[in-house]
């Protein structure tokens, strides 16, 4: 479990946070297979970090449904984690909206597990249909600026 002490830091099974290393990365997002949000919102060594991290790419880069998501993850991701560790509210609304899914999207098959997918694939669809554009209509602007 997770709380915040009198400081406003987030403490998390009975350990502080790691210390920022000023980068929007967790500490182990160089690996392959490694969730941000779950370990900036469980820690790195936490059982939801090691479920996630076992069955991430079974669970979500073979999925059709989920592919999408997975590289709008991969992006946003960093970004979202570190979010997470700066900011009360950010910390909540990740655990609740990203983590909390992803751990039980990855968890023994189950109704609780489908539903997560399902959770995640709307996501994907939101992501592409919202995020996606806007990110296109900005690269090509930014594109036109350079032309002129």
């Amino acid at each position: 479990m997770a709380r915040i002490d009198k400081h406003g830091q987030i403490i998390r099974d009975g350990n502080p946070p790691p210390p920022s290393t000023g980068s929007a990365q967790p500490p182990n997002a160089g690996g392959s297979a490694s969730c941000f949000v779950v370990t900036a919102t469980y820690g790195m060594n936490s059982r939801q970090s090691r479920q996630v991290h076992a069955r991430c790419r079974r669970t979500f880069v073979w999925n059709p449904l989920l592919a999408i998501g997975w590289c709008l993850y991969k992006y946003y991701g960093p970004l979202l984690a570190a979010w997470s560790r700066s900011s009360r509210t950010g910390y909540s609304t990740c655990k609740r909206l990203l983590a909390d899914p992803i751990i039980f999207a990855t968890g023994k098959p189950s109704v609780v597990s489908v539903l997560s997918v399902l959770y995640l694939s709307v996501l994907t669809l939101i992501g592409v249909v919202l995020i996606v554009p806007v990110v296109t209509v900005r690269s090509l602007v930014r594109l036109f600026q350079i032309g002129r």
